[in-house]
């Protein structure tokens, strides 16, 4: 005998009678739900926990059910006829699930028949008086029951519950509410179902015929109970069935919002007045207390209503500065290396004032070398444009990050003087020029394959000779035999 089996022997001896057929609805999360049909012809809903937890949550909201049940026998909603720990017996309700609110599927007249039996239905169970077995109030304002809610969220993404985000988010939530949620002090309450998605709502061919599922049903504060139905609530992060997500239902909540427009008119329930206002304006208050209990909808609330919030804006700053230190201190590629030291050279900054300035006479050229003749370097773009394509054959050497990084020259910069001597000159060439130039040579050096292209036998060195009168600085190229060929002599003067 399989567990099924025992259940059904269970089942039969609670109702009296043999049960002659069973079969599968269907499995949600939390229960797995078969119909049962007797000897006498009638049927029933047998709902078998999966686990501890889905027993005590089903518990309160059967208790909620009943409460409901035995305050408007006539609601559609199903009777419950027993439970126990092990699985519940409740009646079963004729139809079908809607499975799907869709406009292409759905036609018009279609819809607004559904809403006109649906929104009767949830007229009445927002106005209802749930009886003496179930506490009549939450004892608290809207206000003060959706900070408990936020608090909630708080501690899950405070606790090991991964998917819900930064803590803050939480925090901010907590001083939007005064904002979204005017405090009147009424602590009037009604039942919420707390679960209505499309699966739950069933339907025949003449419309609406009842509600299931109301294992998560709550009292709660009035403005948390009077909302849209979820299939067409429109909540960013929501997911309908068979639903695109371009596809909106303004026009199906319109239509609600005018039924029970016109039941609140004639009906004389303490809450009736509040309702259709606490409708029309439900979806802010929605789209907030949904982000507190689904990840999908609170990630989506944080990126459309906190992305520009004071505190997310604070921490998308802390965090670009973190990244751009970050890429800071990264070793650069060449190009990106070319251009940080152009920046270097184009930071020069020659003082005028030749009261600031070193005095001195013109010098002498006898007995030292300097240009006779400039001649225009004609076809230098072309060689520089061969240069380049050499280049970038070589991949490694191109876009290998090897060069100084960004905080490197930073640092550099932030030494550069305002030059007033010949000095100064010969420190900020040594520093923007020189040292740029030896690393690059370097670099092309230690890759065999462009060091072969480029015919380099060998890396340069800039060294001071100012004991010889003639210069004071030498390029020196080192041949990779040891030799040191002198290729450029170098003379600053202010």
């Amino acid at each position: 005998m399989d567990r099924l089996d025992i259940f059904l022997e269970e089942v039969a001896s609670v109702l009296g009678t043999e049960i002659c057929s069973c079969a599968r609805l269907q499995e949600g999360r939390s229960h797995q739900v078969y119909k049962i049909s007797t000897e006498g012809g009638k049927s029933y809903s047998l709902r078998i926990p999966k686990t501890e937890t889905a027993t005590l949550i089903a518990k309160r909201g059967t208790a909620l059910l009943t409460a409901l049940k035995n305050g408007q026998p006539r609601l559609p909603v199903p009777l419950v006829i027993y439970e126990s720990e092990r699985f519940s017996i409740l009646q079963f309700l004729e139809g079908e699930p809607l499975q799907s609110w869709n406009n292409v599927n759905l036609s018009t007249n279609r819809r607004k028949t559904l809403l006109a039996g649906f929104g009767k239905f949830l007229f009445r169970v927002w106005t209802a008086a749930v009886g003496p077995s179930v506490p009549t109030s939450v004892g608290c304002t809207y206000r003060t029951w959706l900070v408990e809610e936020v608090d909630k969220g708080l501690r899950r993404s405070l606790g090991n519950s991964a998917g819900w985000g930064d803590p803050i988010h939480f925090l901010h939530r907590r001083t939007m509410i005064r904002h979204i949620v005017p405090d009147h002090g009424n602590t009037m309450t009604a039942l919420k179902h707390g679960d209505l998605n499309a699966w739950n709502v069933l339907v025949d061919k003449a419309g609406f015929t009842g509600v299931i599922d109301w294992d998560t049903a709550q009292l709660v504060p009035l403005a948390a109970a009077v909302q849209h139905p979820l299939f067409i609530a429109d909540i960013p992060g929501w997911q309908n069935d068979d639903v695109p997500p371009e596809m909106i239902f303004d026009d199906d909540r319109t239509e609600l919002e005018r039924i029970i427009d016109r039941l609140a008119m004639s009906s004389p329930a303490p809450a009736a007045k509040q309702i259709p206002n606490l409708l029309r304006t439900s979806r802010e208050r929605q789209f907030f207390e949904m982000s507190l209990r689904n990840k999908r909808i609170n990630a989506e609330y944080t990126r459309i209503k906190l992305a520009s919030s004071p505190i997310n804006k604070r921490r998308r700053e802390e965090e670009q500065r973190r990244h751009e230190d970050a890429e800071k201190s990264q070793p650069q590629a060449l190009r990106q290396y070319l251009e940080a030291c152009h920046s270097l050279s184009l930071a020069i900054q020659v003082v005028t004032d030749q009261s600031l300035t070193t005095q001195g006479d013109t010098t002498d050229p006898t007995g030292r070398l300097y240009p006779r003749r400039i001649l225009p370097w004609h076809n230098y773009l072309t060689q520089q444009e061969d240069i380049w394509n050499l280049l970038s054959v070589d991949q490694p050497f191109y876009s290998d990050p090897v060069f100084p990084s960004r905080h490197q020259l930073d640092y550099v910069a932030s030494l550069i003087r305002p030059i007033t001597s010949e000095t100064g000159l010969r420190h900020f060439e040594r520093n923007t020029v020189e040292n740029a130039v030896q690393k690059l040579v370097d670099e092309a050096y230690n890759d065999k394959q462009l060091r072969i292209r480029l015919g380099i036998q060998g890396s340069v060195t800039f060294e001071s000779h100012t004991n010889n009168g003639s210069a004071d600085q030498f390029c020196i190229y080192r041949r990779s035999n040891s030799q040191n060929v002198p290729a450029l002599a170098i003379k600053y003067r202010g």
